[in-house]
């Protein structure tokens, strides 16, 4: 597995899941796949880590390394915790009828021609386009036909994420929806791209927006004749859907280009195990597994620094700040809206759309929050009947 450790990583399939791991477990697994007992085992891993284990040794090493290999994958696995709903749509057979055509799509003869006319497109459209609309100028009509376009823009952006997996020579699982954090997204399993190199991965990671760049071509091309306000809508929309999804703090696309830049497989928890390490008890700090961040070669090691510290403070703010800000603002406005849509309709009217967009809008968030702010709570009370468990149990001992 090619990552910024200085020491060599490595990738164990089984079952459609991957996991990374050590060379000494690659040599245990490796030593039981080619014997035939556990004696056997016992001296072909002894030679090929130059020391003697006893079966007792053997057996602590099958329990501590492989055991947890073949543990069922749970709802609240590291794995789907991100998520607070997670469905999938599309199965990978039905995806690759599209994927394996379209991956034509990332040779290079191709790839410069599309962007060049992309940024031509853009820079016609942004200079010769008065940006003087606003959201409240939006008809119902106009509304569903800008959320259409750019549900359809997004499942093309996951499209070209299997595209590319098929280039690169990987399979693809399936897209689908999910809940993260308060955000609704798509999504596509690329799980199979940690066997390939940085930069392939790097490629399918950008992949998405490069297809979302492809699917803009037509919408200019027809917005510069036609003027229409719905395309105008939906181009500065998808414009600015790219800064979001590139952005490296949310596990977006720019997370996972940011984490395959630096080498750091699961970026986040290892933005934080450095901090969990510096903060620890000397004692507790000799049981604990040496942070990524020391293993790391030196330049990917600075900017992983600058990194972690922004990337922490980011979610402080956003945790502490902007979603208390929010729930706040909720409260301040919300009841006056609802006691608009009440007086209309009591008279016999129809509410104004505007005010219905933003009771809409505004429960939405709330009902993402509130239900982010619960599964936060029960991971806490599971984290804590756990630990008291754990308690419990050294105490009978």
């Amino acid at each position: 597995m090619e990552t910024s450790n200085s020491w060599r990583r490595y990738v164990v399939s089984r079952s459609g899941r991957h996991f990374e791991v050590s060379e000494p477990v690659v040599d245990l697994i490796v030593s039981l796949q080619e014997s035939i007992s556990i004696e056997d085992a016992i001296e072909r891993f002894s030679k090929k880590r130059g020391r003697s284990y006893t079966s007792e040794e053997f057996e602590i090493l099958i329990q501590s390394c492989i055991s947890p290999l073949f543990v069922p994958k749970i709802e609240g696995s590291k794995r789907t915790k991100s998520f607070l709903f997670r469905k999938d749509l599309l199965s990978e057979r039905a995806i690759s009828r599209y994927s394996e055509p379209l991956k034509r799509l990332f040779h290079l003869g191709v790839i410069f021609p599309v962007l060049l006319l992309v940024a031509t497109l853009e820079v016609l459209f942004f200079t010769g386009t008065t940006m003087d609309f606003f959201i409240d100028d939006m008809t119902a009509p106009m509304l569903m036909g800008l959320v259409g376009l750019f549900l359809f823009s997004s499942m093309f952006h996951e499209l070209g994420h299997a595209a590319a997996c098929k280039f690169f020579g990987v399979d693809h699982g399936s897209i689908g929806f999910a809940i993260y954090l308060i955000f609704p997204v798509f999504y596509t399993d690329i799980s199979n791209v940690w066997t390939l190199s940085r930069k392939k991965r790097t490629v399918i990671n950008f992949a998405g927006v490069y297809f979302q760049l492809i699917f803009l071509i037509p919408l200019l091309v027809i917005y510069l004749f036609t003027d229409s306000e719905l395309l105008k809508y939906c181009i500065v929309i998808i414009n600015f859907n790219f800064i979001f999804t590139l952005n490296p703090f949310f596990k977006f696309d720019g997370y996972w280009v940011m984490s395959d830049l630096l080498g750091v497989p699961n970026l986040r928890g290892r933005s934080r195990e450095l901090f969990a390490y510096l903060f620890s008890s000397p004692g507790k700090k000799r049981q604990m597994k040496k942070p990524f961040l020391l293993t790391m070669r030196r330049a990917e090691k600075i900017f992983f620094v600058i990194y972690s510290v922004i990337v922490n403070l980011f979610f402080i703010y956003y945790f502490v700040y902007v979603i208390p800000h929010f729930i706040g603002s909720f409260i301040d406005t919300f009841p006056g809206k609802v006691r608009e849509v009440i007086l209309s309709l009591s008279f016999g009217k129809m509410p104004d759309f505007g005010t219905l967009r933003a009771v809409f809008v505004q429960l939405l968030f709330m009902g993402l929050c509130a239900y982010l702010v619960f599964n936060l709570g029960l991971a806490l009370v599971k984290s804590f009947k756990r630990k008291k468990t754990m308690c419990e149990s050294s105490q009978d001992d």
